[in-house]
């Protein structure tokens, strides 16, 4: 059997289906329509999140997609929104913030809490770095004062060649 086409909505049953619409809307939602102009089902727009322009709507929504693929929220259901909000919050504000896709800024934070959690809980790992830093920078002062091993030889060519007198010897 082949499906049957659907027909167009008569005017009867168009009146009726909005009558149904207005009486079960909640007081207080707003529909998509209602939300602004734009792509609809982008939980991110300019009206909604002040301050952002079309291309970070799409580089936001692009990045809550991608972390609720990776880690999606688990938890009762106030949990979940709360977590929710949150994590809504966060892109927005490394949007706006210009860190979403900034490499730099990535490495600038790379290991920042190094120095104090070393501090904190391995000083004498610390220690034991400073004294090798230590002995390192004295070897290689040590190293600079000798005289290059070229030149050693240079010296050494040029004094056996060189006449001597019979008291030398």
């Amino acid at each position: 059997m082949q499906p049957q086409p659907q027909r167009p909505m008569t005017r009867t049953q168009r009146a009726q289906l909005s009558a149904f619409m207005q009486r079960t809307r909640q007081p207080g939602r707003r529909t998509s329509s209602e939300l602004g102009r734009g792509p609809v089902g982008l939980p991110f727009t300019p009206e909604r999140h002040h301050g952002l322009t079309w291309e970070q709507c799409r580089l936001a929504t692009w990045l809550l997609k991608r972390a609720n693929q990776r880690r999606p929220l688990t938890g009762t259901r106030q949990q979940v929104q709360f977590r929710y909000a949150l994590r809504i919050a966060g892109i927005v504000s490394s949007v706006r913030a210009g860190r979403a896709g900034n490499s730099a800024w990535g490495r600038s934070m790379l290991a920042t809490r190094g120095g104090l959690a070393m501090a904190r809980h391995a000083p004498h790992i610390l220690k034991a770095n400073r004294e090798q830093r230590r002995q390192q920078q004295a070897w290689d002062t040590h190293v600079a004062q000798q005289t290059p091993l070229d030149e050693q030889i240079e010296a050494w060519q040029q004094e056996q060649w060189r006449p001597k007198s019979f008291l030398v010897w």
